[in-house]
């Protein structure tokens, strides 16, 4: 029986931001025995079923040195339990630590592990970081990146624009693996488990305005910095009821029309989108795909969100999803469809049609046909 281990340097079960959504869900939907490792908070041992283990290694790093040492002491301990499982296969998942894979990287080759390495980015790496780091961390994250694509056996982007962004600094053409959903968690939730989620996180019935992205993510805080200080202050004054609801971390601002419960349960998430009216992303950096917008739209709620929110997904404005660029159209949208609720279902609809090509069952599945094709 086929035998893979999927690493993450970061929790991905139970997932509770996008990068662990996408890793656990990929590792979920894929065939044959499974191993999920990722760094944690503790040393555990978790069999979710009869083909899925997740195998986690603790960090307790306070200061600088200790992450240091402590880093080289994780990668050991992951190279032995790949070396113990010897899988055929092994993913590499995330774009963040691509320094980190490398060294993990040498380490497996070194230690004599013939597995097949597949390298599974979540974004441009270098792209990200060039908007955020200075000049070190920036070249170290290209060399890194540039390493992976051209020493792994396989490599992958979420989207044809990040292929190119790949060709372009590597010249290097990834194979697309897009970010998927799981439609059956958002299909089961009833009535009465959003009235409960309403309740539970005291959620008013209408004219709520919902925003989920992990809190320290540049991106998601250029988000939220857009919505407090640019949007909501000017839509209270022509809608007073109005309610902004922030998941995904604690935000330091506190206002009356601000609703944050901070991280909630993974289990609580798609009741919660279904419980809020409105959905959006305004984003306007980074790269790779965003899975909040799949979520939104396997959840049946209406989006407003930047080109840059989109990126990568083919949805259509005014047809799948509303555009707006800057505060004053957002504020504009926001108003038409509290009024007109009705309008919106077309979109909905229309939304949800266009993303079934994205549920995880289905990207799984033709990714391991193309990888079986490509031998």
């Amino acid at each position: 029986m086929k035998q893979t281990v999927f690493i993450t340097f970061f929790p991905a079960y139970p997932p509770r931001a996008g990068a662990a959504s996408v890793s656990y869900n990929f590792c979920k939907y894929s065939t044959g025995s499974r191993w999920l490792i990722q760094i944690s908070d503790k040393d555990r041992v978790d069999k979710l079923d009869d083909e899925m283990t997740v195998i986690s290694i603790a960090a307790k790093n306070k200061t600088k040195c200790q992450k240091i040492s402590g880093l080289f002491n994780r990668i050991k301990k992951i190279a032995d339990k790949v070396k113990e499982i010897n899988p055929d296969t092994i993913y590499f998942e995330g774009a963040s630590w691509v320094l980190y894979f490398v060294l993990l990287y040498r380490k497996l080759r070194k230690n004599g592990i013939k597995s097949k390495i597949i390298y599974h980015s979540h974004n441009v790496e270098y792209v990200l970081r060039k908007q955020k780091h200075g000049f070190i961390v920036t070249a170290i994250t290209k060399w890194s990146e540039r390493y992976l694509l051209t020493h792994c056996d396989y490599c992958t982007a979420v989207s044809e624009i990040d292929v190119q962004h790949f060709k372009e600094l590597y010249s290097v053409a990834p194979i697309v693996l897009p970010n998927g959903v799981d439609f059956k968690r958002f299909d089961m939730v009833n009535d009465e488990q959003v009235q409960s989620i309403k309740e539970k996180y005291q959620l008013p019935n209408k004219k709520t305005v919902l925003f989920m992205g992990l809190i320290g993510y540049k991106p998601n805080d250029e988000a939220v910095d857009f919505l407090v200080w640019q949007v909501f202050p000017k839509l209270i004054n022509k809608v007073p009821d109005a309610k902004l609801v922030i998941i995904g971390g604690t935000v330091k601002e506190r206002h009356e029309w601000l609703i944050n419960p901070g991280n909630i349960p993974p289990d609580d998430l798609p009741a919660f989108i279904k419980a809020c009216e409105i959905c959006v992303s305004p984003i306007f950096s980074g790269s790779g795909t965003r899975l909040k917008i799949l979520e939104y739209l396997a959840a049946e709620k209406l989006i407003i969100s930047t080109s840059k929110g989109a990126e990568g997904l083919g949805l259509i404005d005014k047809e799948q999803i509303i555009f707006a660029e800057d505060a004053i159209t957002f504020i504009e949208q926001i108003i038409i469809y509290f009024n007109s609720p009705r309008e919106a279902d077309k979109l909905i609809k229309n939304g949800k049609s266009a993303i079934k090509k994205f549920d995880w069952i289905k990207i799984t599945q033709d990714f391991q046909k193309v990888i079986v094709e490509s031998k």
